[in-house]
């Protein structure tokens, strides 16, 4: 079981996927990248804006939780998770003015945390293999994209 005190709750999880954006960011040095010393080779990110998008993010990510809590891995899931991705996408780029800070943690943290809500007792094992499975799910919201 993973040790988690106090008990998992869509604020404290989402709190949590928070202040690991928060701490990766701060984590240096990273050559190239933004980190607490430098903006690497982005001209239009650093420390600040990391921080306030990763802020942003904290509602998208506690309903992701509340819609995860012991939810079956299924297309109902996966089309309400692909909802609130996209609603932390707009929330993420209002805070940067247009700027991707977090999209592929959206992506990622969402996953995770359904696959630590969806059980009582979750293992690492299971929390992974819960969200592998959802991210094999095709979002029912997305567009349909064709090949060229």
């Amino acid at each position: 079981m993973l040790a988690m005190t106090p008990p998992l709750t869509a604020l404290t999880v989402a709190a949590q996927a928070v202040a690991a954006l928060k701490w990766e960011v701060r984590f240096s040095p990273k050559p190239g990248l933004v980190d607490a010393q430098s903006t690497g080779v982005h001209t239009d990110m650093d420390l600040a804006l990391f921080l306030k998008s990763a802020m942003s993010l904290q509602p998208a990510l506690t309903s992701a939780a509340i819609a995860s809590h012991e939810a079956p891995v299924d297309l109902t899931l996966r089309a309400q998770l692909g909802s609130i991705g996209r609603q932390a996408e707009q929330a993420m780029f209002a805070a940067t003015n247009g700027v991707n800070t977090h999209k592929g943690a959206i992506w990622t943290f969402s996953l995770l945390i359904a696959g630590l809500m969806g059980d009582e007792q979750p293992t690492l094992t299971t929390v992974l293999t819960r969200a592998q499975a959802l991210a094999q799910l095709s979002d029912p919201g997305l567009p349909m994209v064709t090949a060229k």
